[in-house]
């Protein structure tokens, strides 16, 4: 016996098949109602309306709840009135969206897309000129198979139905047409019993986004493995973090490690009290040392001068941010004057703890340097403030918990403001005068390399 109820579990498995399938008919009705109550309900004279249906059978909608639904567009039918709102907005990397939503409360659904938008560093703003209206058909290979014997007269007679562009690939065919003919070449198809996949109006873009972006959102970035070589020996001083899972490293120290063991790097893991040690044990001199932030007074203490050095979170303000846009806005620490207010963000949300490096050690160190006096807010977790220009700079983590795009939109953002932005571990180099050496492996690499 498996020591638990098999009807139970079938019965928990049954509950979200049909829930899934409650979301999808109440979208398939809802097309379905706006079709007919735009142009009837009439399916052999209303295209929308039989497209809108035959992705109901594809999908096993029950007959009477099609029915249903095309009374509640022409007006028969009971229900809230749905409908069609099209919103335009820009994400990140440069993308462009249209959204098309139907919806029974256009006020709670323009509020729900503007919070998407924001959560990735976009806004609603006009695109649609960048997008033409143009008749789409797929057909999959399979619908294909033991129906097409002369694949050069069929291409033909699309055309000469109205077909303006024909792609072929291996999973199927995709036909462009314009809005006006897309009706006919579906018919066309239809006669000849092949099955669409796809047959409706979409807005296509005229030219491919993605080139559109900015070279850092399309980029390969590297970690560490573009410093060192094959056979490099590197050790990476890991004090232990009170804040992360006894027993285990943290994010940032894991990823460099395995992209350093990837590179076939020999690699050491020691903690900030044992790397005089380490450096007696190897023959030579390391090639390259990798530091947390907090403790780098000591590593440097213990370091000779001509050993390269640099921190876990400069290299992931390379790896998920601009390094030169972080540099530049470190740079600005010498220019911060009496009341200036500092931004400390960090991407993830966590309980404070005694000499939290954000909130306190930062903040203090800063005071020291500048001898100013200063004022801090913190910003944690996904939200960014709207309230950006209220600030003289600000201090963002090594973004261990965000990707690429998400921490290029928060520069890009910061920028545009006019605020400048820069990183912990850059900061606190610079605090302690070690700024140029740590920042040196990445920007000069070493001969070796």
């Amino acid at each position: 016996m498996s020591g638990h109820s098999k009807w139970a579990t079938t019965k928990r498995q049954k509950a979200v098949v049909d829930a899934k399938r409650g979301a999808i008919f109440t979208k398939l009705g809802n097309l379905i109602s706006i079709a007919a109550r735009d142009k009837g309900g009439d399916p052999t004279t209303n295209f929308t309306l039989r497209m809108a249906i035959e992705k109901a059978k594809q999908a096993n909608m029950p007959k009477e709840n099609i029915e249903r639904a095309i009374k509640r567009g022409v007006g028969g039918g009971e229900g809230q009135q749905i409908e069609e709102l099209i919103y335009e907005g820009k994400g990140p990397a440069g993308s462009q969206f249209i959204i098309k939503c139907l919806t029974d409360n256009r006020n709670r659904t323009a509020a729900t897309i503007r919070h998407l938008f924001s959560r990735v560093g976009g806004s609603l703003a006009p695109v649609m000129w960048n997008f033409t209206p143009r008749g789409v058909i797929q057909i999959a290979s399979e619908s294909l198979k033991d129906k097409i014997t002369d694949w050069d007269d069929l291409e033909l007679q699309l055309i000469d139905q109205g077909a303006e562009d024909i792609f072929k690939e291996d999973e199927g065919i995709t036909i462009y047409t314009r809005p006006e003919d897309l009706q006919k070449v579906k018919t066309f198809l239809e006669e000849l019993s092949i099955n669409t996949e796809v047959a409706e109006l979409q807005q296509v873009a005229k030219e491919k986004i993605i080139e559109l972006a900015p070279s850092y959102y399309k980029e390969e970035r590297p970690l560490v493995r573009d410093i060192v070589h094959s056979g490099d020996r590197v050790i990476l001083v890991t004090p232990i973090d009170s804040s992360a899972p006894k027993g285990r490293l943290i994010l940032p120290q894991v990823q460099v490690l395995r992209d350093l063991l990837d590179s076939g790097a020999v690699t050491t893991v020691v903690r900030e009290f044992e790397l005089n040690k380490a450096l007696k044990a190897l023959k030579s001199e390391p090639d390259l040392v990798i530091t947390d932030s907090q403790v780098i007074q000591k590593v440097v203490n213990q370091l000779p001068p001509q050993v390269p050095l640099t921190t876990f979170s400069i290299l992931f303000a390379r790896y998920k941010g601009d390094l030169e846009a972080l540099i530049k806005g470190c740079q600005k620490i010498d220019e911060l004057k009496d009341g200036d207010r500092i931004l400390i963000a960090e991407a993830c949300s966590h309980h404070p703890q005694k000499d939290d490096i954000g909130r306190t050690k930062i903040p203090n160190w800063l005071k020291n340097y500048t001898q100013k006096d200063l004022n801090f807010d913190t910003a944690a977790g996904s939200d960014f403030p709207d309230n950006l220009e209220d600030y003289a700079l600000i201090i963002h983590c090594g973004a261990c918990m965000l990707n690429q795009t998400e921490m290029n939109n928060r520069i890009r953002e910061a920028e545009r403001r006019g605020v400048p932005i820069t990183n912990y571990g850059l900061v606190i180099s610079k605090l302690h005068g070690y700024f140029e050496r740590t920042i040196a492996p990445l920007k000069f690499p070493s001969e070796h390399n």
